[in-house]
């Protein structure tokens, strides 16, 4: 959910936005307010940040994978996630 990936997001989807819903949020266990925080200096592949709860960092919106899933409608041909942190949970 970083803006800076969102926007660039929209940006490579610009020519099928009729098809694409980009959601800027976090899969989480729960509704609730979350955290990107910077990486550790190995990065382990999280691609520069973390999802954490309430810190220092970008605020992001984390809600249910049922929620995301359930605003989908009725068919998804693809979701991406990149979990950063929250696998753990």
């Amino acid at each position: 959910p970083h803006p800076a990936s969102a926007q660039l997001l929209r940006q490579n989807l610009a020519r099928y936005e009729d098809r694409v819903t980009i959601l800027e949020l976090a899969a989480w266990t729960e509704a609730t307010q979350l955290t990107l925080t910077p990486a550790a200096d190995d990065r382990r592949n999280t691609g520069g940040e973390s999802v954490m709860r309430p810190g220092e960092g970008i605020a992001v919106r984390g809600v249910a994978l049922a929620e995301i899933l359930g605003t989908a409608g009725p068919r998804i041909r693809l979701l991406k996630l990149d979990c950063e942190g929250a696998e753990h949970m």
